[in-house]
């Protein structure tokens, strides 16, 4: 018989445990030594910079395009923007105005259908017409908040589900040459010769108007002359928010792994990763190390996401939630909000939960203090209770328990790869007590107080 293993090893089995994209940023790091001679804690920051992949823009769409961006129309442009309200008001004015593929369509349907039953189950319109004058109008006006109400819960300030799988994408670009109308036009002069441009037409290319530039022939002569991008308008008073990007290989998520080995990949995250093994060039100390959950090596703490250059200052903007989660899911607004009820509280108190397999669950709770074996110092941890179930459905299998338990916000740390992902780094000065121990078959909660 196979001897049981102790508490230790099945906690050092589970932290073994990585995900793809953990995986693909150790390999990203290790490549990064190797080929373009990055220190050996370089982060995805370094690489991108070092990759030239410096420009901040972002790019607005229904599509899912974390696999890499797949041009519409025969210029194989990828359309970007430095400012995230652009992009957000493009978003379904472009080719594909809906998110393709049957799953999408179906979502589409499911959506419908529950704000058509949200928007009439307090109408009742069969009472509504047995009332007249001012009686009706109160009545109607009451019912119709309280709809509006409804629908605003469940699909955002709009109210509508138009904004289903509307996303606003936070991106870098590679883009060393960008031509610009305004500066550049002298480049032109040899393309409107040799193709017998008249003067009217290029007068017209002057205003810099996009329909000018967005062919083929034009994005060649460009690409032949050095440039791999360009500004555009949109309308004769804007200024250039439209940049072109010529290569789609130049476009990469914010968030993505930055591998040098695979720059020449159209996928925005580039994090398909795969096992990495220590032939690769990394002890075993320094594996471990950089898969590490966020913390004070690397991260900014709950209460300040935008600290140490990790999310850009517009995660607290007006349209944070859209950029930086999913609208349209409940999980993903409720962990924002928290997120900003706590902004420059660090010692707001806020709820972590991990899940667990649950054979480490028993045999935690034969310990003298359970909690310790379950959110450990460097575990990762969820914000909301419903990622972690999710994570317990998934990877474990649903045999698994949840823990949950009360700590400062200072003590949650991201790397802004997800607003669900986070480490709990506690201070050394922390005291933790028991707090009612078990208070339902999922939830083991303590209270962690600063002293």
């Amino acid at each position: 018989m196979a001897k049981k293993p102790t508490l230790d090893e099945m906690r050092l089995a589970l932290s073994k445990g990585k995900t793809k994209h953990e995986h693909a940023h150790e390999k990203a790091r290790l490549n990064a030594i190797k080929m373009l001679g990055l220190h050996e804690k370089n982060t995805a920051q370094d690489r991108a910079k070092a990759m030239g992949m410096n420009t901040d823009v972002y790019h607005g769409s229904k599509q899912d395009i974390q696999g890499g961006f797949s041009p519409g129309y025969d210029d194989e442009l990828s359309f970007v923007t430095p400012h995230p309200e652009f992009a957000n008001k493009w978003i379904g004015k472009g080719k594909f105005n809906e998110r393709t593929g049957d799953q999408a369509k179906a979502e589409r349907d499911v959506a419908d259908a529950l704000y058509k039953e949200i928007k009439y189950k307090n109408m009742d319109y069969e009472s509504l017409d047995k009332l007249k004058g001012d009686e009706f109008d109160n009545e109607y006006d009451r019912r119709n908040a309280l709809s509006k109400a409804d629908l605003a819960k469940e699909f955002g300030t709009q109210g509508h589900p138009m904004g289903l799988h509307n996303t606003v994408y936070p991106l870098k670009i590679k883009a060393h040459k960008t031509f610009n109308p305004e500066t550049d036009m002298h480049v032109m002069e040899e393309f409107f010769r040799n193709n017998g441009i008249p003067q009217s037409n290029i007068d017209l290319y002057k205003t810099g108007n996009y329909m000018m530039y967005e062919t083929k022939p034009v994005v060649n002569y460009l690409k032949s002359k050095g440039y791999d991008s360009m500004r555009l308008r949109e309308s004769t008073d804007d200024n250039y928010p439209t940049i072109a990007v010529f290569d789609p290989k130049h476009v990469r998520s914010r968030f993505a792994a930055f591998d040098p080995a695979r720059e020449h990949e159209n996928d925005l995250l580039a994090a398909k990763g795969g096992e990495v093994h220590m032939a690769e060039g990394g002890s075993d100390e320094d594996y471990r190390g950089s898969h590490q959950a966020p913390g004070p090596h690397f991260g900014a703490p709950m209460h300040d996401v935008s600290g140490n250059g990790m999310y850009p200052e517009d995660f607290y903007g007006p349209n944070g939630a859209r950029y930086y989660a999913n609208i349209n899911d409940p999980i993903d607004r409720e962990a924002h909000r928290q997120v900003l009820s706590v902004r420059g509280k660090p010692d707001a108190m806020v709820t972590i939960h991990r899940a667990i397999p649950t054979h480490v669950h028993e045999a935690a709770m034969k310990t003298e203090d359970p909690i310790k074996h379950m959110i450990r110092h460097g575990d990762w941890v969820a914000i909301h209770k419903g990622y972690a179930k999710i994570h317990g459905e998934g990877p474990l299998k649903g045999k698994y328990k949840i823990a949950s338990m009360r700590v400062p916000a200072k003590h949650v740390w991201t790397n802004a790869d997800s607003i669900h992902e986070w480490g709990y780094h506690p201070e050394e000065n922390t005291v933790t007590k028991a707090k009612g121990g078990v208070t339902h078959a999922h939830h083991l909660e303590i209270e962690e107080r600063p002293l």
